[in-house]
Formats: C-alpha cells, sequence, structure tokens
C-alpha cells in the first residue's frame, strides 16, 4: 500500500511539474506577445525612421552640396528602413519591461505625449548645433594636443 502512494506521489509529484512549466511557459508567451503588441503600438508614435532619416539629413547637410543627393540616394539603399524599425521594435521587447511599455504607450499616445514627440525634431535642430560646435572644438583641440605627443599622429577618420 505504502509503495503504491508513492508511486502515486513520485508520478503526481512529476506531472503537477511538468503542468507548472507548461503554465508558467503560457504565462511567458502571453506576456511576449502583450509585450510586441505595446511595443509595435509605441512605435506607431515614436517614429523611429522618422528619425533615421533625420540623421541621413544631419549628415548629408555636412557634405559638399554636390554630393548630398547622391549621399541620400546611397544612404536610404542601404539603410533598410523596414529592418530598423523591425529591428526597433524587437529591442524594446527585449529592453523594456510589460509594465514600462504599457506606461510609454500610454504617454506617447496621450494629447501631451504627442506634443512633446512633434516638438522632437525642433529640439534637436537646437541642440546638436551647439553640441556639434563643443565637439569640432574638442577634437580640434585634442588634436593639436596629441600633435605634440611623443610624434605620434593621431588616426584621422574621414
Amino acid at each position: 500500500m505504502f509503495r503504491k502512494l508513492l508511486l502515486v506521489g513520485a508520478v503526481f509529484a512529476l506531472s503537477s511539474g511538468a503542468y507548472s512549466a507548461t503554465a508558467a511557459d503560457a504565462v511567458v508567451d502571453a506576456d511576449v506577445v502583450a509585450k510586441k503588441e505595446l511595443s509595435i503600438k509605441l512605435h506607431e508614435s515614436w517614429g523611429v525612421k522618422d528619425q533615421v532619416k533625420e540623421l541621413v539629413e544631419m549628415i548629408a547637410i555636412r557634405i559638399p552640396l554636390a554630393q548630398q543627393v547622391e549621399f541620400r540616394r546611397y544612404m536610404y539603399q542601404v539603410l533598410d528602413l523596414k529592418k530598423i524599425q523591425a529591428i526597433s521594435v524587437n529591442t524594446a521587447i527585449d529592453t523594456f519591461t510589460k509594465e514600462e511599455l504599457e506606461a510609454m504607450v500610454a504617454y506617447y499616445t496621450s494629447a501631451v505625449g504627442k506634443s512633446a514627440e512633434s516638438k522632437r525634431k525642433a529640439y534637436n535642430d537646437a541642440l546638436m548645433p551647439q553640441v556639434r560646435t563643443m565637439m569640432d572644438k574638442g577634437i580640434a583641440d585634442a588634436m593639436t594636443g596629441m600633435k605634440g605627443m611623443n610624434g605620434i599622429q593621431p588616426n584621422v577618420i574621414p
């Protein structure tokens, strides 16, 4: 009798363990599905494609005018905006919790969030020239300072 109880107990323990793993997997799968839906919704407001386009434009205006059109054409051939969007969606899923994504979606789809997001380009347009000026000065100062370092010449990336 004791052996039968022990056997029934062992079978029950093993089967409930398998059930728990299956239930846990279902919760994880549901969480991933929810996070994916939230991430996709977030990206409808987040404008990753627009950010990439702004980056291309920011670089394009720094090269000679005669080469800007060709540069833009080439960059848009190389940069797969749909793929970048998919990478961004998946990166958000991997980076943020479900609760964080819910909060981000709530913010970016709200009137205040939409207003703030619509001002991002103006914000970047005002900020980046100042940062660029500081960077250019820092690079120039570094190059001047590095030339006197035991004859070592800095490698400059064109």
